[in-house]
This record gives C-alpha cells, structure tokens and sequence, in this order.
C-alpha cells in the first residue's frame, strides 16, 4: 500500500542518521517490513555505508540475525549508486549492456569543457569581453565568467530533463523575463555615446586647469581619459560603461559636481543603450545555442563509446522503466519502503523518480 509521504526537517549534527536508524529498525522489528525492502538514498557514499552499518548493528545487537544478513540485498546508497543498481538489474528492458560504463564526475566536466571549447566561435570572445564576462572579468574565477555560465545552463537542462530542441525557447523566455524587469526602453546608442564623449570632454578640461593633482585625482583624470578614447574608438566594455558613475566620488575641487554627475547619470542608462541591448541578446542567445551544441556533441560522444554519466543513469531510469509496467510492478512488490535522506537537494528528476 502506498502512503503519503513523511517529511522531517532536521539540521546537521542533529542526528539525522540515528533518527533515519531507528525509523527503518522499528519497522524491521515489528514486521512492517523486511530488511530487504528497503530503498535509501543519501548525499554520500560515506553516509550510506554509515546508515548500512548502523542499521546492520541494531539488527545484531537485538539477536536479530537473519535480518541483519538480508540487509545485504537492500538498496542503501547515493542517488546516482541506487540508479546504477537499477539499472543493472533491468539491463535488457532498457536496452543497455548489465556491464554500464560510467563517466566519472571529473571526467565528464573534462569532456563537456573541451566540447565547449570547440563549439564556441572566435568572435564570441569578443563579445565576452564587452560583457565583462570574459577571461579577465576581475570575478577571480580560474576561467572565463562565460563558461561558468553556459555550464549553468548545461547542467540545469540535464538535471530537469530539458531536451536540447528546447533551449532555443529558454533563451527567449529568458531575455523576455530580463527585460520584462529591467524596461525594454531604448535609447540610440551612438546619441549616448556622443552625450559621453561630452561630458568626459568637459571633466578632462576641468583637470587639465591643475598642475597639483594628488595621486587620487590624478588616477581620477587618467581614467576619464582613457574611457573618452575608449568611446571614441568604440573599444570600451559594458563594465566601463557602467564604472563612469563612481566618477562621482572626483573632488568638487577639481571638477564642477554637476560634469560628475552626469556622468552617473549616463552610467545609469546602460541598460538602454541600444548597442547593450543588441549585446546582451546576442550573448544570452549564443550562451545556450553553446550549450545546446555541446550537449548533442556530448551525446555522440558517449553513444560512441558506450557511456553513461550520473545524469543518464537518473534519465534512462526514469524515462524507459518507471514507464515500464512489468518494471514498475516488480519494484513496488520487492521493495515496501523508501528513505531519502538530504531531501532538500533533490533534483526535479529525481523527485520524479522517487515519487
């Protein structure tokens, strides 16, 4: 009989595996069910080894035996290992080898990273950079901030089951979402570049009255230099764009507070610059068109050579046997009661599989 089931909110060190022990024993021990009816799944492999022998020793201190042995043949382990065994079990109504193969959590992120790498174009890291989510975007990543997010996207899609086909639509209804809060109000790019130009012309002029800039002021002056060339060029970065309001903090002493100010005001407007606008579409559109790619390159890849990932075990478990009716009635007659212990962490697919 299926019942509804329990939830209990525990924080760590609060003893939840004890808890989680003497839960399944009660149940051993009054013949609610066997011990080799159960199915746990915890966060670690160390955690369910833990539960396994925490279990196992209750069995045997209470004279209970033949319990503590069949416990052997209960599935007690890490999502991804319980899957494994499921698999494995029923190899042929999934059409797959009971020998599976499977890609190592490192493995795969070295896989996907060089399939990534061969699919984005060269003038893409252009693109990044503008958007300061490039090589040197000063977040003190160890890669550029767009791997980090086409990575996001790869990873999210798989955990949720989105089909590749699909991500073209998330990459609209994300820029939809975006600009449904940010205001889809644009304002001509090159009419705002020429604003800045005026206004970063008029803070030179005001600095080159000194002779006896300190070294603040004078790093202050610098930079307004160098972003006047850098609009005047068209060479500037989004992040420079938006750096001209703490132009803001330059001494009235030196310059007028009303130069400075509009400076941040037009540091304010990046979002409806029209260039941004065009910039920010093109980079979220190709972060999931890179993604999308990569994702079928690493399908072929492991199709080639007979591989499963974490994620596939997860996918093919629910995808060709929870659909499968013999399947499902033999699991739900060989085992009677199901823990997850770290519920919080539960993936949609997972939470799919479980229920």
């Amino acid at each position: 009989m299926r019942t509804f089931p329990k939830i209990t909110s525990a924080s760590a060190g609060s003893g939840k595996t004890y808890s989680i022990t003497e839960a399944i024993y009660k149940r051993i021990a009054n013949g609610e069910i066997k011990s080799n009816e159960i199915i746990a799944t915890t966060f670690t492999v160390k955690a369910a080894e833990e539960l396994r022998h925490r279990i196992g020793v209750k069995l045997l201190s209470e004279g209970m035996i033949a319990e503590a042995d069949m416990l052997n043949d209960s599935l007690i382990g890490t999502v991804h290992g319980v899957c494994l065994a499921l698999l494995q079990k029923f190899a042929f109504e999934a059409s797959l080898s009971p020998n599976l193969t499977t890609v190592e959590e490192d493995d795969q992120a070295l896989i996907i990273s060089e399939l990534l790498s061969a699919v984005v174009e060269d003038d893409f890291h252009a693109l990044a950079d503008r958007m300061y989510q490039g090589e040197d975007s000063g977040y003190g990543n160890s890669r550029a901030n767009y791997i980090n997010h086409i990575t996001a996207i790869i990873n999210l899609s798989r955990a949720n089951g989105i089909a590749t086909k699909e991500l073209p639509q998330f990459a609209q209804d994300s820029l939809s979402s975006f600009w449904a809060v940010i205001g889809d109000n644009e304002v001509d790019g090159q009419e705002l570049n020429q604003q800045a130009l005026h206004a970063l012309e008029a803070v030179i002029n005001e600095f080159d009255k000194f002779t006896d800039l300190n070294k603040t002021n004078q790093g202050f002056s610098n930079e307004v230099k160098k972003m006047y060339n850098d609009v005047l060029e068209g060479s500037f970065t989004w992040h420079d764009w938006q750096a001209m309001r703490k132009k803001e903090d330059i001494s009235g002493k030196y310059v007028p507070k009303a130069l400075t100010t509009e400076l941040a005001h037009l540091a304010a407007q990046v979002c409806q610059h029209s260039d941004f606008h065009k910039d920010y579409n093109n980079y979220i559109t190709r972060c999931f068109k890179y993604a999308q790619l990569t994702l079928d390159a690493y399908e072929v890849f492991k199709r080639d050579r007979g591989l499963l990932d974490f994620t596939d075990q997860e996918a093919v478990l629910h995808r060709h046997l929870l659909e499968n009716e013999h399947v499902i009635s033999t699991l739900q007659n060989r085992y009677r009661w199901l823990v997850v212990d770290e519920f919080q962490d539960t993936s949609p697919l997972q939470l799919a599989i479980f229920l």
